[in-house]
């Protein structure tokens, strides 16, 4: 994890996931508003998806960038 705005832009912390494994897992994170930017279908900067909840599924093998934003 990358914390509190490592590299001056307005990404807070960044949290980097990767499921070695050939079953989906589940993983609980703090429950903040976390960004997914990364997952099993495509990576880049544009949000692909929001998780409030701090729960994650990461598919099998694969990995999962998300971000939360300084309040």
């Amino acid at each position: 994890q990358l914390k509190n705005n490592a590299n001056g832009d307005k990404w807070n912390n960044i949290v980097v996931i990767y499921n070695g494994n050939t079953i989906a897992k589940n993983l609980s994170i703090a429950n903040n508003s976390w960004k997914v930017v990364v997952n099993d279908q495509k990576a880049g900067t544009e949000v692909l998806d929001v998780i409030n909840d701090g729960n994650v599924s990461i598919e099998a093998l694969s990995v999962m960038v998300l971000y939360d934003e300084k309040v």
